[in-house]
């Protein structure tokens, strides 16, 4: 009797065993490597949903080229939040390259030796540049670059910019002529953080390169 009471004993601590692995969790095992916990499917890195079924990044919506990480977004640099779709403002933009991608056209038919300068809102002059590009042609086939390699700061950052071009003449015969100008802007929350920001005005046409520091 005392065999047969112990041998009971054993059979149903297995069956409950068998239960707590496969059977307490519901109707089926978890899965994708999942462990049955009191009841509950206690999933894997990268796993969630009742049964482990779930890949936890399938739902995440990370933006600004963030990586989802066991469901979470991990955010590059100047973004937050929990999708990243939120703009960090950076404590300083600078710009490390003006591209002038179309020149106007000289209405004396010479080439214009273009060179440029950078104004900000209060009409002071940021940056001038030593370079000079030598016969301009104003063919989309030509770009003529500038590296101010300018620094912004602060609240600064939010000013409305203006690039100027000119036409370089020796000092000693005439000053630099004025030919054109357009206005820009190195930061908008709403913009974003552009490697560049495009600047279109009449016949000139340039393409202003930035990078952030947080």
């Amino acid at each position: 009797m005392r065999y047969l009471i112990r041998t009971i004993i054993v059979l149903f601590s297995i069956s409950a065993l068998v239960s707590c692995n496969k059977s307490d969790c519901g109707p089926q095992e978890c899965l994708n490597n999942g462990v049955c916990e009191k009841g509950i499917c206690e999933c894997p890195e990268g796993f969630d949903g009742l049964y482990c079924e779930l890949d936890a990044c399938a739902s995440a919506n990370c933006q600004n080229g963030a990586t989802c990480n066991n469901g979470v977004c991990d955010c590059p640099p100047g973004f937050e939040g929990t999708n990243c779709n939120t703009v960090i403002v950076p404590n300083s933009v600078k710009i490390t390259k003006v591209v002038i991608t179309n020149v106007p056209v000289n209405p004396s038919s010479d080439a214009y030796d273009i060179m440029i300068n950078i104004k900000n809102e209060n009409q002071f002059s940021v940056y001038s540049s030593s370079e000079i590009k030598m016969n301009t042609n104003n063919s989309q086939d030509y770009t003529y670059v500038f590296s101010p390699a300018f620094v912004i700061y602060g609240t600064d950052i939010y000013q409305n910019y203006r690039l100027e071009l000119f036409d370089y003449d020796p000092p000693v015969i005439s000053y630099n002529d004025f030919i054109t100008s357009v206005y820009f802007n190195v930061f908008s929350s709403a913009g974003g953080l552009p490697t560049f920001v495009t600047a279109t005005y009449n016949d000139l046409q340039a393409e202003i390169y930035l990078e952030y520091t947080f």
